[in-house]
């Protein structure tokens, strides 16, 4: 079962300043319900290979989108036309529905490793927006060049580009935060990736 929770400072319907996205934020937690830590850690496992999870036990998502708004957006060398930038982030968690059956030991491990997890994914998410917001400062000064706009499909693709370059990174430097504790340890298993 996936639950989603919806959140953040900055919703597409709030007024925002000046060269920064627009941005929502939402939380989807899918349920293991193994009563044990190294069972849950097969069942996860199991559950990922089958597609219906993520492959590493935390994902973030996002969505990129460039829409024409005369009213409310900004000029940029994107279009001719003022343009607002929205950017939906979707953080994907796993849920331990039987924490309260876990041993101590495995209950502290689970708690410690999801800290971990959310806060990985976090900086995944701070790297989208950083990015978006670097971007959309650039695109902006650009307006005022002499040459024409490009094409907000190019704009998106660069951006979308960059944002993976530099989500990959990070990955690369983190070990997809094993480096940073977002690796599950449990006993008698070998822990997959975050």
């Amino acid at each position: 079962m996936l639950l989603a929770v919806t959140t953040g400072a900055r919703a597409f319907a709030a007024v925002r300043t000046a060269r920064e996205p627009l941005v929502r934020r939402t939380t989807i937690f899918y349920e293991l319900r193994a009563p044990s830590l190294t069972e849950l850690v097969a069942e996860f496992r199991t559950v990922a290979g089958r597609g219906d999870v993520p492959v590493r036990y935390g994902l973030t998502k996002w969505d990129i989108r460039l829409d024409p708004s005369p009213n409310r957006g900004t000029r940029t060398s994107c279009a001719p036309d003022r343009v607002t930038l929205s950017v939906a982030l979707t953080t994907v968690l796993p849920k331990a529905v039987r924490l309260a059956e876990f041993s101590q030991e495995d209950a502290t491990e689970w708690r410690r490793f999801t800290h971990a997890l959310v806060r990985h994914e976090a900086q995944h998410d701070s790297i989208v927006i950083d990015q978006a917001t670097t971007f959309l400062r650039a695109v902006e000064r650009d307006a005022d060049g002499a040459r024409a706009p490009r094409s907000i499909m190019q704009c998106v693709t660069t951006l979308l580009e960059r944002i993976e370059h530099a989500s990959n990174t990070f990955d690369a430097l983190t070990q997809h935060g094993r480096n940073e504790g977002a690796a599950l340890i449990a006993r008698g298993s070998t822990p997959p990736g975050p």
